[in-house]
């Protein structure tokens, strides 16, 4: 069981796009620190980081340019974005709203993913925002250094470093203490369930709160987000228990 910490950046911000630039901190499995339990979470204890630049073939736009500003002819000799793989060897990956990057890699199937956004949100309730530069700033304080640190965001490179930090802060903060990379997917799935209505309509108002005919109607949709769907059904079960 191997954990990646990924992060890519790319043509667009929706389909069609391509990767290019991927960059991943692959953490060493816990059998070389723990006897036998290559499911334990090692962060930097041998880690090995990767990054790569990768040639598309559709253009870049100029609002994706304005976030990463990587530059077309900087991908000049780099190889194309259609041979970017992930590791064979990846189990569980780990980022910022994860869903987005494991998208742009093909969304394995096999691949379990952990989502420090939706962790964050129930870690850290007090927060005034979470994004990862935010995220930053709460915890590592107002300082020039932290600033030096998040004026670099929104490359793979500096993303998938603060991830790592964010991760590990997490990770001591967390009300339980878990130390098993499949109890923290566990936690980010349950994290990812929405406790209020994400929709425009009644976007804040608690799940056991809604219309039971909105429900309905929500839960008869095929377009409607997985997780949403778990917790409409866990509102729906209590109403028929």
């Amino acid at each position: 069981m191997t954990a990646y910490l990924f992060d890519v950046e790319t043509t667009d911000r929706k389909a069609p796009l391509e990767i290019i630039e991927a960059a991943w901190i692959r953490m060493r499995p816990g059998v070389d620190i723990v006897g036998g339990d290559e499911d334990f979470i090692c962060l930097y204890l041998d880690s090995e980081f990767i990054c790569e630049r990768f040639q598309p073939s559709v253009p870049i736009t100029f609002g994706s340019m304005a976030v990463h500003h990587i530059l077309p002819k900087e991908l000049e000799g780099c190889r194309p974005s259609n041979q970017f793989k992930l590791p064979e060897d990846c189990t569980y990956l780990v980022g910022h709203s994860i869903d987005f990057d494991w998208e742009a890699a093909g969304s394995p199937p096999y691949i379990k993913r952990i989502c420090t956004h939706a962790m964050a949100t129930h870690v850290y309730p007090e927060a005034t925002g979470y994004s990862q530069s935010a995220l930053i700033y709460m915890l590592l304080g107002a300082t020039e250094s932290t600033r030096a640190l998040v004026q670099g965001a929104h490359g793979a490179v500096r993303d998938v470093h603060m991830n790592a930090m964010l991760l590990m802060r997490i990770l001591e903060d967390m009300p339980t203490r878990v130390t098993r990379w499949s109890d923290l997917w566990e936690f980010s799935e349950e994290c990812r369930i929405p406790r209020t209505c994400p929709m425009k309509r009644y976007e804040g108002v608690p799940l056991q709160d809604l219309d039971a005919g909105f429900v309905d109607w929500c839960l008869a949709q095929p377009w409607l987000d997985p997780y949403f769907r778990k917790g409409l059904m866990r509102v729906v079960q209590k109403w028929t228990a």
